[in-house]
């Protein structure tokens, strides 16, 4: 993700997986929501369990309560290695 530049976006948590590729980005420019959705490597959650709160967790994911500045965010990492951020931008 760092090679492709997408970490230099403010709106872009720098504790995402470092793996994660395939990002989709969808934007409300009305309301400000963002929601990501990518692939990653399932044994790459170091940044973002450091980083974050986890609120919940069953056999098919985890979710996390997280800061992008201001805005809380939520990021759910499947353990099939699929993630979703759901948030609004500063």
């Amino acid at each position: 993700m760092e090679a492709s530049g997408l970490m230099q976006i403010d709106w872009i948590p720098q504790y995402l997986p470092k793996s994660a590729y395939d990002i989709y980005v969808s934007q409300n420019t009305d309301t400000n929501e963002v929601q990501l959705k990518f692939n990653y490597t399932v044994r790459d959650s170091r940044s973002l369990v450091q980083a974050c709160g986890k609120t919940n967790s069953d056999q098919f994911k985890s979710e996390y309560r997280c800061h992008n500045g201001t805005q809380p965010i939520t990021v759910t990492l499947f353990f099939s290695g699929k993630g979703e951020l759901k948030g609004r931008r500063n």
